[in-house]
């Protein structure tokens, strides 16, 4: 095979990293061929980093192209089902145009999601495609007690009806999904060996002990309180308001143990509110709590898990997988989950940490306080989540992409 070519618009969250990630697994191992990664001209100046790596641009068959500026600003926003439908479309021909100017052997989506309406269709394209599919959800009844709602319902037949279509195009090669629990039924649904578990890929190697101490100590952490650690887009969605009404309602005996780390970039819609909710707690509880507003770096982010005592990912109602736990898993660091969906199915089978309900300010209490009274060990299986965390390697999530391409 002579060319693959990545393809992704999108410049937030995960992106950067997955790409990283292959790029850097391309360079090492030395992979035959060009890897062409096509990305919009923003993904350039945001994440410059990894565009202009070194290690990664010193070898030619690394290539980046970003659609033109044009291209990218006619690119239609996703504030309805029907311009969503309209941007899909116009992202494929866009990578149905890159991948015969590249002449790609095979393409690779790195965010499906947001694409299967162009797939169903038939739409061409000059070779093989593969794609990652993040947020199936049409499983999640066999994680729930209750009766599913019917738009729950009707969300899975939808999704049912899009991995069925989209495996009959063509060009369909691998559906690669980061939930191992949806891959059997897929495969089961199509009635063959379409879909492939993919890693969730989070780098675990451990920062240096001094790294971590200095950063305690910039931080201006109390040495004698346990570090309870929100990390990543901090917003209504993260459980945020839930979290800090917990956090209020605990004693003052249990608030002098602890010392709150919020750790990212708050999202403009709650910034504000989140802002005079924090000072309003500071002011009249004994908590420590301390607030990062800002991007940080994947060199840093390690460190803060490291120095924390336990992780709290209360998402609510979150579809598909987060790397939060994996990050946790590997600094050997509990968590807060949601019992809701994949992320609480993962959680429970790893033994990663407590479950609650995220709506629940009142359950969410109830574990920090867990934390503040037990030994971790008691909480959590440190050897699964050590396990968990070796599972969901870079490594294994750029080995699994081109290891199955080149099959």
């Amino acid at each position: 095979m002579k060319s693959i070519l990545l393809f992704d618009l999108e410049t937030h969250g995960h992106h950067s990293s997955y790409i990283y990630y292959l790029a850097e697994y391309w360079r090492e191992h030395s992979i035959t061929g060009t890897l062409h990664i096509v990305v919009s001209p923003e993904f350039l100046v945001e994440h410059r980093r990894v565009a202009q790596n070194e290690r990664v641009s010193e070898n030619s068959k690394i290539q980046f192209t970003p659609i033109k500026r044009f291209e990218a600003e006619s690119l239609p926003p996703r504030n309805n089902a029907i311009l969503s439908l309209k941007r899909a479309l116009q992202e494929w021909r866009l990578l149905n145009q890159y991948a015969d100017q590249l002449e790609a052997d095979h393409c690779v989506l790195l965010y499906l999601d947001r694409t299967h309406f162009p797939i169903i269709l038939r739409r061409a394209l000059p070779c093989p495609f593969s794609s990652i599919y993040f947020r199936p959800t049409f499983h999640y009844s066999r994680f729930i007690s209750q009766q599913p709602s019917w738009t729950y319902q009707i969300q899975s037949w939808r999704e049912r009806f899009q991995i069925l279509f989209g495996s009959k195009h063509p060009m369909a090669h691998t559906l690669f999904c980061l939930d191992s629990f949806a891959v059997e039924q897929i495969n089961n649904l199509i009635d063959k060996p379409y879909a492939v578990y993919l890693p969730d890929p989070v780098p675990v190697e451990r920062a240096p002990n001094e790294k971590v101490a200095a950063l305690h100590n910039h931080l201006q952490i109390d040495p004698n309180r346990s570090v309870g650690l929100l990390f990543g887009a901090i917003d209504e969605r993260k459980g945020i308001y839930e979290i800090l009404e917990a956090l209020s309602s605990l004693s003052e005996d249990s608030l002098k143990k602890l010392c709150f780390l919020i750790v990212g970039k708050l999202g403009n819609t709650d910034k504000q509110v989140v802002l005079t909710r924090i000072k309003q707690l500071e002011s009249s509880r004994p908590l420590q709590i301390i607030l990062k507003d800002t991007f940080i770096s994947e060199e840093e982010v390690p460190r803060y898990f490291q120095l924390s005592d336990f992780v709290l990912a209360a998402y609510k109602q979150h579809v598909g997988m987060s790397g939060i736990l994996v990050r946790a898993a590997a600094a050997g660091k509990p968590i807060i989950c949601s019992d809701y969906g994949l992320m609480g199915e993962i959680t429970r089978q790893f033994k990663l940490g407590l479950l609650v309900d995220s709506k629940s300010p009142q359950e969410i209490a109830k574990a920090i306080k867990m934390y503040l009274a037990y030994p971790l060990e008691k909480l959590c299986d440190r050897e699964k989540m050590h396990t968990f965390a070796r599972a969901n390697s870079t490594e294994k999530f750029a080995k699994t992409i081109f290891s199955t391409i080149y099959n």
